[in-house]
């Protein structure tokens, strides 16, 4: 039986030390997760009722609905299921009624499917405290664009404001083909394990 040194106790106990330290440095506290249920049918947003928060209102006007197929896939929290297209400059899709106000440093996650064409900049996420007075907040990096790129990509939206009554309204600058699913509200950075 081979004998265990002090030193050898001490690198562990570092090793585990540093570990739990980096664990805490990367935690989150996701405050709001949306995966858009699966609707048996494409469903108009205002008529559908399969969201996974029912303390929460959505609303979308025009013909924006939840659908299920080109299903989420290809990223960590991909859920399937249903989806919300935004394929036009008319439509626009919103949540309202999260209370943020105890949190800072708070982003929006979501899965957005784009068309090859598209590298994210026509699709737009905007927050009110309000619902009047909206502030955009930006794509943290632009996607992939050209041949062999279209699909669904888990992207981040940072600056989400802290509010006791959040709104969040996506909408399409041109008539490409944006879908989303897997909306999350997360403090710190999104872990996917």
């Amino acid at each position: 039986m081979k004998k265990i040194n002090i030193l050898q106790i001490r690198t562990a106990t570092l090793i585990l030390a540093l570990f739990s330290v980096n664990m805490l440095l990367h935690a989150q506290t996701t405050l709001y997760q949306e995966n858009c249920g699966t609707p048996t049918a494409t469903t108009l947003i205002q008529n559908y009722t399969g969201w996974q928060n029912a303390n929460v209102l959505y609303t979308g006007n025009g013909t924006c609905d939840v659908r299920t197929s080109s299903a989420s896939s290809g990223y960590g929290l991909a859920s399937g299921g249903g989806n919300v297209m935004i394929n036009d400059t008319v439509k626009w899709f919103q949540i309202s009624g999260i209370n943020t106000s105890a949190d800072t440093n708070i982003s929006l996650y979501c899965g957005l499917r784009k068309t090859t064409a598209e590298n994210g900049s026509n699709f737009v996420v905007e927050v009110s405290a309000d619902s009047v007075q909206w502030q955009r907040i930006v794509l943290e990096d632009t996607l992939p664009s050209g041949t062999g790129t279209s699909g669904w990509y888990r992207v981040r939206f940072p600056g989400v404001i802290s509010c006791p009554n959040l709104h969040i309204r996506f909408s399409n600058l041109s008539s490409a083909e944006y879908r989303i699913d897997d909306i999350a509200l997360v403090v710190g950075e999104e872990t996917v394990l």
